[in-house]
């Protein structure tokens, strides 16, 4: 803690504005020295400089109006400054496109021309590695209709059928079937029953049910389901491609 009269060299009273509100001006540059801020070192990695907004501190000041009731008060005459981080920076620095030099701030990518085709050239390489790393099958080896081409779902005959008249069907993921479980559970249906009961009357014990009571309940749902919903095949794209063999030249159908 700062010893008092140093806080009360720091801390002057330069007016009273409102019977209720004494206005304080705090001398930062002294605040700063007291808690032997006056002087901080930062060590700039390559590529790095001191943001030019903080200047390397990672402070900057935000200052809030406000009023107060009464009718001699009138717009917004006070006010609380404070010192918070600096929202542009990582601790006072800043990284330094090294295309174009230009300052980028936190949390932002360079837009340059430069940045731009170096954030793309590892994007392309990313995903040639993930490719490379992925198991290939035959379509005889694939169970299900469809799979994912070109960000959509299509059927493998479909498929098969645009490769072997020459087009470039593109890369052809195998897909997983999955039965979502949609049908109403009785649980919930119970659950719900029971909170309505405790809004609407402020007593959660005013509604009970008897032994069996699911389970009479969840198989009424689930022929209801059975019989009235229909839910169609839900498939997910895999980390497995599915080798489709392009057409043949003239020369590979004459031999």
């Amino acid at each position: 803690m700062i010893q008092t009269d140093k806080r009360n060299a720091i801390m002057r009273v330069a007016e009273t504005i409102d019977c209720q509100v004494r206005r304080v001006r705090v001398n930062a540059v002294e605040a700063m020295r007291a808690h032997e801020l006056a002087e901080i070192t930062i060590d700039l990695m390559p590529g790095e400089t001191l943001c030019p907004f903080c200047l390397g501190t990672n402070l900057r000041k935000v200052d809030v109006r406000f009023t107060t009731h009464g009718p001699e008060v009138s717009g917004f005459p006070f006010s609380y400054e404070w010192f918070t981080t600096c929202g542009q920076c990582e601790f006072g620095r800043m990284k330094v496109c090294k295309h174009c030099d230009h300052t980028v701030s936190k949390g932002s990518l360079c837009q340059c021309k430069g940045a731009i085709a170096e954030r793309q050239e590892i994007e392309v390489a990313k995903e040639a590695d993930r490719l490379a790393k992925m198991r290939h099958i035959s379509p005889a080896e694939y169970a299900h209709e469809k799979v994912y081409v070109n960000e959509e779902y299509r059927v493998l005959g479909d498929v098969i059928s645009e490769a072997e008249d020459g087009e470039d069907v593109g890369l052809v993921l195998a897909c997983e079937l999955t039965e979502p479980a949609l049908c109403p559970d009785a649980d919930d249906v119970i659950e719900r029953i029971e909170d309505r009961a405790y809004e609407e009357c402020d007593d959660g014990h005013i509604v009970s049910f008897g032994a069996g009571a699911k389970e009479a309940l969840q198989a009424v749902l689930d022929k209801w389901f059975a019989e009235h919903c229909t839910v169609n095949e839900l498939y997910y794209p895999t980390n497995v491609i599915i080798d489709i063999s392009p057409a043949k030249t003239e020369e590979e159908e004459a031999q």
